[in-house]
């Protein structure tokens, strides 16, 4: 093989992996040498993978190569090299992003038990509304008929008012 053969196939694997960065970037985060050769386009020419077929060279037998192999040259190599470390530094931002600060911790502390406040108070009115539903069935068993259906008609809608009472407290984020 010759040195333009060999420098070629470093073109195009280099090429490939630079489209592998930028469609799964979380797969290249531990690579500390991979996103420093990123940063420059000498960096990126000096950048060596013996493995995936890179070799480094210098940055002018890099472009070069890259024109007479690429459809668009070394134009598409150095948009895939600036691509992929955007790629690389945006995932990076993003679990960053993931640590809470101490602020958000307290406020989420505070919102918590808010929360809690609102289930205890909701559980109280279940509560007392169970109760009250008991003390109907009680009330219900001695009844006549005609008091009976009168009874059940107002029970009913004061138990729905009391429920879309309880209801409408809960303003618990789920």
């Amino acid at each position: 093989m010759t040195k333009f053969e060999i420098n070629s196939q470093s073109i195009l694997a280099l090429y490939k992996l630079l489209g592998e960065i930028i469609t799964s970037p979380s797969n290249f985060i531990g690579s500390s040498e991979l996103k420093e050769s990123l940063k420059s386009q000498g960096a990126l020419a000096n950048f060596e993978d013996i493995d995936r077929g890179i070799t480094s060279s210098s940055l002018n037998t890099q472009k070069n190569v890259a024109n007479n192999t690429l459809d668009d040259g070394y134009k598409s190599l150095d948009l895939r090299r600036n691509n992929a470390l955007k790629a690389l530094e945006n995932i990076l931002d993003l679990q960053k992003s993931k640590k809470p600060t101490i602020f958000t911790l307290k406020q989420r502390i505070h919102d918590l038990n808010h929360d809690k406040e609102l289930l205890e108070i909701q559980n109280i009115m279940l509560i007392k509304l169970i109760t009250n539903l008991i003390c109907e069935v009680e009330h219900s068993c001695t009844s006549t008929p005609e008091q009976l259906q009168s009874r059940l008609k107002l029970a009913r809608s004061e138990i729905l008012a009391k429920v879309g009472f309880i209801n409408e407290t809960s303003l618990i984020k789920m």
